[in-house]
């Protein structure tokens, strides 16, 4: 396979000086492609547009000297490795050359081959990491700036170093206004205490990161509610130098779990008062939330319930009959009534009548079933007694028929043999007999 080229720029006045290097770097690497110029500006120009991976540029021309040649190629080429040639052996040269983004500085005539060799290695593999480099800090920078959450860096003392453009939507102060801010003043007086305590566990490395939900102090004053994650920021030999934190504002979420607990409390206030025992199940028959009157039954009480199945709290019949029903009414996706029986938490059995209806998710989905139940115990003996009664009373009536059918057979039966003896009928049936139509 074919070694990709390395394509080099030499830029130096000198012809001899442009084929001794040149001979050099073709002994010392077969992939370098060589392009040479002797004047810079004609070497600028070409930068703009061509691309190379290195540039190895002399510091003297006629026109430019010093420093001031390579200012010019940095001005075209930034992100391209530069290695200096010169003739001058000047270390403070030399240092502020590096300082300014020079690979290396050589001096011509001292320049053995491997030693050229090693330097365009060297300067290109730099220019490979600073380029992996570069790119991962854009990365993070493009993470760090666009994170929907708000993202910090402060020191050991608390001072804000670095900060995210979401940490001054969150907070209200500009950007000028949030460095070097010491972080607990955005914290709400009475949460700044446990937030130092928890923010020192870390720096002495009893904990290795925290979470805390607390309240901020924007600068117009308001409060809002957020949950900060908070790691340590290790320096190079390991000590600890501060921390980063994450913070998420959650104050609609608190205020809509405010608003929430509220309608609950609502809603338990509402069923508590409600006689009759009432539950909620989802769709696997486990309980959601019961009523004070479903607890005094089952002797559980209303927090006990939730979580658990009917198995769990009623006898097994019982329980299987329950889940049977709510199968029913969770296919049917219909309202039932249901007399059905009930063992309370003293054994005791009880009737109960029971509408059960579906619950349906904004999909239209059934996601469970609620229930309320009323004891209809004494309702359902005094039903009974009346039935017993009324059949009493239909068997009364049946009895007293057929005595008097009897009776009228006998006294038919009389007044026939009072005819053979030819006495006068004693009873009268006329008036049961069909009167003749006029």
């Amino acid at each position: 396979m074919e070694q990709e080229k390395i394509k080099v720029l030499l830029i130096e006045d000198s012809r001899i000086d442009v084929v001794f290097i040149g001979e050099m770097l073709k002994r010392s690497d077969s992939r370098i492609d060589l392009v040479c110029f002797q004047d810079l500006f004609e070497g600028v120009n070409y930068l703009k547009d061509q691309p190379v991976d290195l540039i190895l540029l002399d510091l003297e021309f006629p026109q430019v000297h010093g420093l001031d040649s390579f200012h010019a190629v940095q001005a075209q080429a930034p992100q391209i490795p530069t290695i200096i040639l010169t003739a001058t052996n000047n270390a403070d040269l030399a240092v502020q050359a590096v300082r300014e983004g020079a690979q290396d500085y050589l001096v011509k005539g001292e320049i053995p081959g491997d030693l050229l060799r090693r330097a365009v290695r060297f300067s290109l593999e730099r220019k490979r990491l600073r380029t992996k480099i570069q790119e991962q800090e854009i990365l993070f920078r493009s993470i760090f700036e666009n994170a929907y959450h708000g993202i910090m860096v402060v020191d050991r003392e608390g001072a804000i170093e670095l900060f995210n453009h979401r940490m001054t939507e969150i907070s209200g102060y500009t950007e000028d206004e949030l460095k070097s801010r010491d972080v607990f003043v955005l914290t709400y007086d009475k949460d700044i205490e446990e937030s130092r305590r928890r923010f020192r566990d870390l720096l002495d490395g009893r904990v290795d990161h925290y979470r805390l939900i607390k309240r901020y102090r924007r600068k117009d004053d308001r409060l809002f509610w957020a949950e900060i994650s908070v790691k340590p920021l290790h320096a190079i030999d390991g000590h600890i130098k501060g921390a980063v934190a994450i913070v998420v504002d959650i104050d609609e979420y608190k205020k809509t779990e405010a608003r929430l607990l509220e309608m609950q409390g609502q809603q338990k206030a509402l069923l508590d008062n409600i006689p009759d025992m009432v539950w909620l199940k989802d769709s696997e028959n486990r309980y959601i939330a019961v009523n004070k009157a479903f607890a005094k039954v089952s002797g559980f009480d209303p927090d006990q319930v939730v979580g658990k199945e009917d198995r769990d709290i009623w006898p097994k019949e019982l329980a299987e009959k329950y889940r049977i029903d709510d199968r029913e009414i969770m296919a049917s996706k219909n309202q039932k009534t249901i007399r059905e029986p009930l063992v309370d938490k003293d054994g005791r059995k009880e009737w109960i009548e029971t509408i059960k209806t579906p619950i349906f998710n904004d999909k239209g989905d059934v996601s469970g079933t609620t229930g309320i139940a009323r004891d209809i115990t004494e309702r359902r003996k005094y039903e009974m007694e009346l039935h017993a009664t009324l059949e009493d009373l239909k068997r009364f009536k049946q009895v007293t028929i057929d005595r008097e059918l009897k009776m009228i057979e006998l006294k038919k039966k009389i007044n026939e043999l009072s005819a053979e003896l030819g006495r006068p009928e004693p009873y009268n049936f006329s008036i049961f007999e069909k009167q003749p139509e006029a």
